[in-house]
């Protein structure tokens, strides 16, 4: 029987300690781009809505 090997979870926890600082570096510039991005779902349908039903641009921000 063969002893199990140390290799996989090595590189299982440094992969994933590397993403760990990866995010966090990356945290001050991806924050305000999500924040946009979850913005513009959010109120997608409303523009939509709005869009169809004729309304001013200047209610619509566009």
């Amino acid at each position: 029987m063969q002893r199990p090997s140390l290799f996989k979870p090595l590189l299982l926890l440094t992969g994933a300690a590397i993403l760990l600082l990866l995010m966090k570096m990356a945290a001050s510039f991806l924050a305000p781009i999500l924040l946009a991005v979850f913005f513009a779902t959010l109120l997608s349908p409303a523009y939509t809505w709005m869009k169809q039903r004729r309304c001013p641009a200047a209610w619509r921000c566009c």
